[in-house]
């Protein structure tokens, strides 16, 4: 851990700063670390110089040894380092702290305001499924989400356990798009 970036603030004035730019680490072209980066490097005006990787794996090791500068890894990826004290966590893109690291603070928290790119897991049906089919499967995964267990062991892994309804879902993914289609756009990125 050599970086000199203790805080999200640290690392985008480091990044300002250092000839070239910061040297983002990303599992691969339009990932959500890769598309998360491009969001605060054009809100915050810093240079970042995406290097793509075939997976997390590579990435954390690139990481861990300086290669690279940073990296919007996924919690499961990191993890190992940071227990090793290998990497610092910096901040969390998440609207509340992570259970699993509550002294993390939320990008919002940090001061770059919402620039979530999303990372989640949701619940899908083939297009034409019954109304009556689709309303039983959320009830039935509402339930679930809401059983202590699980929510003990997602949590414990970094997620923040949530439901919603099929009409939210649909919202979601059709903002999602939509944000990720002017992103791609505004990146001049090939979509294949």
């Amino acid at each position: 851990m050599d970086s000199p970036a203790k805080t999200v603030a640290d690392l985008l004035a480091w990044g300002k700063t250092k000839p070239g730019g910061l040297l983002l680490g990303s599992p691969g072209a339009g990932t959500p670390g890769h598309l998360l980066a491009a969001k605060i490097a054009l809100a915050t005006h810093t240079p970042i110089q995406s290097i793509h990787y075939r997976g997390g794996a590579p990435v954390m090791a690139d990481l861990v040894t300086g290669r690279v500068d940073f990296s919007l890894a996924s919690f499961n990826s990191a993890r190992s380092n940071m227990d090793a004290k290998k990497l610092r966590a910096l901040a969390v893109d998440a609207e509340t702290r992570l259970p699993a690291l509550p002294d993390i603070p939320t990008l919002i928290e940090a001061g770059l305001g919402a620039y979530r790119v999303a990372d989640w897991a949701g619940v899908l049906a083939p297009a034409g499924t019954p109304a009556d089919i689709v309303a039983r499967l959320n009830r039935e995964f509402v339930i679930a989400a809401r059983t202590p267990e699980l929510i003990a062991k997602l949590t414990e892994n970094g997620n923040i356990v949530a439901s919603s309804t099929p009409q939210e879902m649909s919202r979601l993914v059709a903002d999602e798009v939509k944000d990720m289609e002017q992103l791609i756009k505004t990146l001049g990125l090939k979509v294949h």
